[in-house]
């Protein structure tokens, strides 16, 4: 069991930034299809 907790700060940071990616991502996508509307393609 402190195996799992002491092991549980990294899987929790780890996860938090592949969030932070995903939104990131997930804003470039949605300025790049705003932009593409836009202009017309």
């Amino acid at each position: 069991m402190e195996q799992m907790l002491n092991n549980f700060p990294d899987l929790t940071e780890d996860f938090f930034k592949q969030g932070y990616e995903w939104v990131d991502h997930y804003k470039v996508n949605r300025l790049q299809g705003a932009e593409n509307a836009r202009i017309g393609l």
